[in-house]
Order: structure tokens, then C-alpha cells, then sequence
């Protein structure tokens, strides 16, 4: 995403060095640190709260062993807001609380080649339930 909106960095940065020497070294790592399927891990992805967010938020809080499992579609409002530089952009998306979904559609056909055809980045979409 950062390389989309900042063009200048994106002829910068070679994007299979990006997706094999950064991307994929981190999502190995905590493989390599956590068992993704043991009972005490709950591998939650982006997708599911944003499709799925009651739901989705009711198996976190019963995972967590919350006394309230209903889940929700919105995020508790913190008390006395104010907008800190570098937390959030302070507008009305943020301050909305609502789970939704990014609506610009971004794609990067060599980004997506590279996921495709790079044998380390198929493994560990296949490990975290992206692929079968």
C-alpha cells in the first residue's frame, strides 16, 4: 500500500526483494515462533472482520474468554479523543468507529505475478488459510 500511494519509492524498491526479503521473512518468522494451529492461537484475518465482523468479533471475545461474546461492528470510543499525529488521520472514517471495508480497489499486476508464481509466498499463503 505504501508503495501505491508514494510512486516515487515504487521505482525505488524492487518488489520481489520487498516480497521475499521483508513480506515473507516476517509471516516465516512467526511460524517459526508460534504453532498457527495450536488451541492458544486464533489467526484472525482482515478479511473476516471486514465480510464477516459480528461474528468474527464474537469468536475473539470468546477466545479471550470475555464475559460479553456478542460480537460487534463498531469499536469502543476512546474516552476524551484527541486526534495524536501518527496514530490515525483524525477524520471521519476513523472517528466513525464502524468496521469498513477499503473502498479503493488497488492493483498491482507484477505485485500480483510475484505472489503467483514465488514458491515461499504460495507456502505460507497455503499455512495461513488463504489457499488450499
Amino acid at each position: 500500500m505504501n508503495l501505491e500511494v508514494s510512486p516515487k519509492k515504487a521505482r525505488e524498491i524492487n518488489d520481489e526483494l520487498v516480497m521475499l526479503s521483508y513480506w515473507a521473512i516476517i509471516y516465516q518468522n512467526i511460524q517459526k515462533k508460534i504453532n498457527i494451529d495450536d488451541k492458544d492461537v486464533l489467526l484472525v484475518k482482515y478479511e473476516e472482520i471486514i465480510n464477516n465482523c459480528i461474528d468474527t468479533t464474537s469468536n475473539i471475545f470468546k477466545f479471550a474468554g470475555c464475559k460479553n461474546i456478542h460480537g460487534t461492528d463498531h469499536y469502543s470510543k476512546p474516552e476524551n479523543y484527541k486526534w495524536k499525529w501518527g496514530s490515525d488521520d483524525g477524520g471521519n472514517v476513523i472517528k466513525s468507529l464502524k468496521v469498513q471495508n477499503f473502498k479503493r480497489k488497488r492493483i498491482n499486476q507484477k505485485l500480483i505475478s510475484l505472489i503467483e508464481n514465488i514458491p515461499e509466498v504460495q507456502d505460507l499463503l497455503i499455512s495461513y488459510g488463504y489457499k488450499k
